[in-house]
């Protein structure tokens, strides 16, 4: 479909992409060439830890993405790349493993994600907003969190993250009330310890 790669070609060039067209090829070739010096990879400024790893999520999506794949090295890790906004699009990131989630949660992940119909995603508390089933309880439904260790632990416990291009903090869902009183440290010390402090 023309008016399909026209479209893509547009938003690669917009995204800092060079396009290269060769004679009797149908589909140009699309080779990133921006240069943006983002924030270096910190420690988390909400989520501090004394024990584990210092690495916190940064705005930039490709960095972010690079994190969780220095952290999980598995064939089954799972990325797919969603466009959301209609007038300015901003890439979401749904990551998974393959054979630890359940396949019928990333599916409606995604179908929810894909139906969001509006013309700027400004940030990824908009997106939390949009997929959540309910809207007008108190409690929420979704983590999210400034930690690659954490968002790796729960992917590991069969659960999936969202990353959205421009946040440096990840949404960590399906959960229960009880994941938001976990602490990376208790995963740190020994069992009785850490579920002393739990208590």
């Amino acid at each position: 479909n023309s008016d399909t790669v026209s479209k893509d070609c547009i938003n690669d060039m917009l995204a800092g992409a060079a396009l290269i067209f060769i004679d009797g090829q149908n589909k140009p070739y699309s080779f990133m060439a921006r240069k943006h010096d983002g924030r270096a990879v910190s420690q988390p400024i909400n989520e501090t830890t004394v024990q584990g790893s210092h690495e916190g999520f940064v705005e930039s999506l490709e960095t972010n993405l690079f994190l969780v794949r220095k952290n999980i090295i598995s064939p089954n890790l799972k990325v797919k790349t969603l466009q959301v906004g209609k007038e300015a699009e901003r890439r979401v990131a749904l990551i998974y493993l393959n054979n630890l989630a359940n396949p019928e949660v990333v599916k409606e992940i995604e179908k929810r994600i894909t139906a969001i119909d509006v013309d700027y995603l400004c940030s990824f508390a908009y997106l939390e907003a949009l997929i959540e089933d309910y809207t007008l309880t108190p409690f929420p439904q979704s983590l999210s969190t400034e930690r690659v260790d954490r968002v790796c632990g729960n992917m590991m416990e069969g659960r999936v993250a969202l990353l959205v291009e421009g946040s440096s903090s990840a949404l960590v869902l399906p959960v229960t009330f009880f994941a938001f009183y976990q602490s990376t440290d208790d995963y740190n010390t020994r069992f009785s310890i850490g579920s002393f402090y739990r208590l």
